[in-house]
């Protein structure tokens, strides 16, 4: 469960007199200021049972003179995540230089604290050991502050890295060689570099839904629903790019609006039934080339099926597929060359034809959307549910989990935007040269280098949805005195405040050179100054 407040209000400050435990389910869609509306909350959970989810209670948002909008800015979701969690966010608003502003003259703003927990975790070891912490952790509602073993970095910055960490080991090439964890040959993967990157975002590769239940890989499936859920509840970017449709999955327990495909009998249904338009475009979007190929195949399955149901059957034996070939033309058989997977007994002898390709599309359906994933999403919706309940990921869409978890993948910005959200300070005025030097130089950057260049101020290689805006403390640079002259020391952060210590450089060349090269040169080390 978690916390609701009863809230005493003094504009624009709230002081906190009671916290009582209770679930909720969802934030309504406004913000009414009914008196009686948490009595009509009361009885409506009376009415649905002790377990039941109970609403937010409406007159906390009602008593707030903060817009709706503002309380609760893009999705339901921080609202879902519960109150202590939205205490956490007005107190940060509070404190920041954005906040909510001072409290009422003659009222104490008393919002309090969150208990935190402090943490030493291994990089050398950093999967193993996070497993093992998080599966403790999973069902503390303390905030988790992570240290690494031998380093003396601490804070929200070394906490932001943890999580940076912990989503670039999930995509290890040699990792998902020995555990496959997910599609290899995703399309859009170049298959260079030592980590996956496929266009779409990663999705559970499929295992044989016969084979023995393989507990390290539901396991591993477990640990991400949980640092999911970890990294919900504490506010931290996890920049793991999972597919929408495997954040979908991990949610609601479905690929979009329908259910995913049921499991089929031997022998399926003669000519086959339409494939979802959510599965369709899972196929096309993970799968690519092989996702195109079964769509064809189940629209020819159903041509013919039609055909032959009319009687015309020199029509259905001189149909074809798209490019003019036959089906036997693709020399496929009843079995998954990715995975391995047999879809029936002997099946890597049993070639696909015309009159089968009903039973091969639907077997592979199943196993690539269905049977074959159904054992890792449970696994991790149930790593999920530990940390964050049942009922918070049904509030929020694939998009909206995908934002509030993964932030956004793209790093976007324009001279306005850095010029209102890089904030100088310590030395440094928007009029400062070598102020203007460094948003021309960020403007230059291409994404890669803007992703490191924001790893390396905030510990986290992805922005918040909204972008510089949303980050609190706001982003700001700072002058670094140099006694031997500036070209001769090379900028710093300090991820906790995300400050960037900059020498007064006297060109934009100088700047970025010198910037790229402390961003190049500054993995693991963390800035104490």
């Amino acid at each position: 469960s978690v916390l609701t407040p009863e809230l005493e209000v003094a504009h624009p400050a709230f002081s906190v007199s009671d916290l009582r435990a209770q679930e909720i389910d969802a934030a309504p869609s406004g913000a009414p200021a009914d008196a009686d509306a948490d009595a009509d909350a009361d009885a409506g959970a009376a009415e649905s049972g002790a377990g039941a989810p109970r609403p937010w209670p409406r007159s906390l948002l009602a008593k707030s003179e903060l817009p709706y909008s503002q309380l609760m800015p893009s999705t339901s979701g921080t609202l879902a995540l519960g109150a202590p969690r939205l205490v956490q966010r007005l107190a940060a608003e509070e404190s920041s230089s954005v906040g909510v502003g001072p409290a009422a003259p003659g009222r104490q703003s008393r919002l309090g604290a969150l208990r935190r927990e402090r943490v030493s975790v291994p990089r050398g070891s950093l999967l193993g050991a996070s497993e093992r912490l998080l599966k403790q952790h999973a069902k503390s509602g303390a905030l988790l502050e992570v240290t690494f073993a031998g380093e003396s970095g601490s804070g929200n910055g070394v906490t932001a890295e943890f999580y940076s960490a912990l989503a670039l080991a999930l995509q290890e090439r040699a990792a998902n060689a020995e555990l496959h964890m997910w599609v290899g040959d995703a399309e859009a993967d170049d298959g260079q570099g030592p980590h996956l990157n496929p266009g779409a975002g990663l999705f559970p590769a499929p295992i044989d839904p016969s084979a023995p239940t393989p507990t390290a890989l539901l396991a591993r499936f477990a640990f991400v629903g949980r640092l999911m859920g970890k990294a919900l509840l504490d506010g931290y970017t996890l920049p793991l790019p999972l597919s929408s449709h495997a954040l979908a999955l991990a949610a609601h327990g479905r690929l979009g609006d329908e259910p995913a495909p049921a499991p089929i009998a031997a022998g399926g249904a003669e000519g086959g039934a339409p494939v979802p338009p959510a599965a369709a475009k899972a196929l096309l979007a993970v799968y690519g080339h092989k996702g195109r190929t079964l769509l064809e195949l189940a629209a020819f399955s159903r041509t013919r099926a039609l055909l032959l149901a009319e009687g015309e059957a020199a029509q259905a034996e001189a149909l074809r597929l798209p490019d003019g070939s036959k089906v036997e033309d693709y020399c496929l058989v009843f079995a998954d060359a990715q995975s391995g997977v047999q879809l029936v007994p002997g099946g890597r002898e049993l070639l696909v034809d015309a009159a089968n390709a009903t039973d091969y599309v639907q077997r592979m359906l199943d196993l690539l959307l269905h049977a074959g994933i159904a054992r890792q999403m449970e696994a991790c919706r149930a790593g999920l549910a530990e940390v964050i309940g049942q009922h918070a990921p049904r509030c929020m869409s694939a998009v909206e989990l995908g934002a509030l978890l993964c932030g956004a993948r793209e790093v976007e910005w324009d001279e306005t935007s850095l010029l209102q959200h890089l904030v100088p300070t310590h030395g440094f005025t928007r009029s400062s040269a070598p102020y203007r030097h460094l948003v021309a130089a960020l403007l230059e950057m291409d994404q890669p280098e803007r992703r490191a260049f924001v790893q390396f101020t905030t510990g986290c290689p992805h922005l918040p949805p909204t972008g510089l805006a949303a980050l609190n403390p706001m982003l700001s640079v700072s002058l670094k005195h140099c006694p031997d002259g500036a070209e001769s020391e090379l900028p710093s952060a300090s991820t906790c405040f995300h400050v960037l210590k900059m020498p007064a450089y006297t060109s934009k060349e100088a700047l970025s050179e010198r910037l790229g090269y402390a961003i190049a040169n500054s993995k693991g080390l963390i800035d104490m100054s």
